[in-house]
């Protein structure tokens, strides 16, 4: 059957109906709805399986035939960019949605737009699809499954989750707008000038929370857990409110950028401070400069000497090299010089400041 003969995506089922069918399943396998959560695990994943593949009914080969694509290995190739795993192409796993997809996918290229950079940008998405996936799964599996008391309360609330999740990526369209929209400011404001499009001008900074290890070793793994999400919570809403971007948690330290040392510099202090609040003992090094940018990320000797910097810093000091200076005409911050430091793949001496105020 042709894309074109089949019908729509199915109307989801109604929650209710598939708990209930589900809840008539344990009885029928001789499983409690009233036990521990446990003795239902492998309905409970059955369940989530059968809410995530509703509409799944396409072969790999049978997505090639739909798309029109004289070319299989093409198509995987798109797939694989996107990190979407395939065990075998005589295998249903895809449905209408992949159809439009791979369609928009192979009709992309253009005399403006390659193929490789079509893939280079798949590979991003697929690892940030990836992340997107484990943390939600791993946010139902820490949190809600926590207050699940019985087996029928745990495939419910799996096919709740599966349903929430299913809706969520149906309606991401609206989100991504905003976020292409603050990538291509960031990339207007930072750009200085450079013949290389990937080079941008950025504030990098690190804050490292030094008794991060020792506490974690205090901690059980819920604790932790949740000790880190609220790291992760307060980073983000103090890069928002400061229009800069968080790049990226690294084990107990933060890596934020922006395109003005102001902006850039205020966060950071305010993250020192506010990890200090958590009981943790912060301190961090900011550097502005030529960096190179790829695939979200930031690289080159700006973010190195930002990040070798950190080791100067004292408990809840921002320091950084002479391009903290263009703070000191202003009364918020107050910049002290601080020596000189070998940095290891630098020559010579770094010039080093110390940064504080920005309240």
């Amino acid at each position: 059957m042709s894309h074109s003969d089949r019908e729509g995506p199915a109307e989801p089922a109604d929650s209710e109906d598939t708990v209930e069918t589900f809840r008539a399943l344990l009885v029928t396998l001789g499983i409690d709805p009233d036990s521990p959560p446990e003795s239902a695990d492998s309905v409970a994943r059955l369940a989530a399986d059968m809410v995530i593949d509703r509409n799944a009914g396409l072969t790999f080969w049978e997505l090639v035939e739909a798309v029109g694509s004289p070319d299989p290995d093409r198509v995987q190739a798109l797939l694989t960019a996107l990190d979407i795993v395939i065990p075998s192409r005589d295998l249903a796993m895809f449905d209408d949605d992949d159809v439009d997809i791979v369609r928009v996918l192979l009709s992309a290229p253009s005399r403006w737009i390659r193929e490789e950079e079509i893939h280079e940008t798949l590979r991003v998405a697929g690892r940030a699809l990836a992340t997107m996936a484990e943390a939600g799964v791993g946010v139902h599996v820490r949190r809600v499954e926590g207050r699940v008391l019985t087996a029928a309360e745990s495939v419910a609330v799996t096919v709740e989750m599966a349903e929430f999740f299913m809706e969520l990526g149906r309606h991401f369209q609206a989100p991504f707008r905003h976020h292409v929209h603050q990538a291509i400011d960031r990339q207007r404001r930072s750009w200085g000038g450079s013949q290389h499009a990937e080079v941008v001008d950025m504030t990098i900074a690190f804050v490292d929370m030094t008794g991060f290890t020792e506490l974690s070793l205090s901690l059980d793994a819920h604790d932790l857990a949740e000790l880190v999400t609220t790291i992760d919570s307060r980073a983000s809403e103090i890069c928002l409110r400061h229009g800069i971007r968080l790049v990226k948690l690294i084990g107990d330290e933060v890596m934020v950028a922006g395109s003005a040392v102001e902006d850039t510099a205020r966060a950071a202090l305010e993250m020192i401070s506010g990890f200090g609040a958590e009981g943790l003992e912060a301190h961090g090094a900011a550097v502005h400069g030529e960096v190179l940018m790829v695939q979200g990320d930031y690289y080159g000797p700006t973010v190195n000497l930002a990040a070798r910097l950190v080791s100067v810093a004292g408990p809840g000091e921002l320091v950084g090299d002479r391009s903290l200076c263009t703070l000191a005409p202003s009364p918020d911050f107050t910049v002290t010089p601080r020596g000189t430091r070998v940095v290891r793949g630098f020559p010579g001496e770094i010039e080093v400041f110390a940064l504080t105020g920005g309240g």
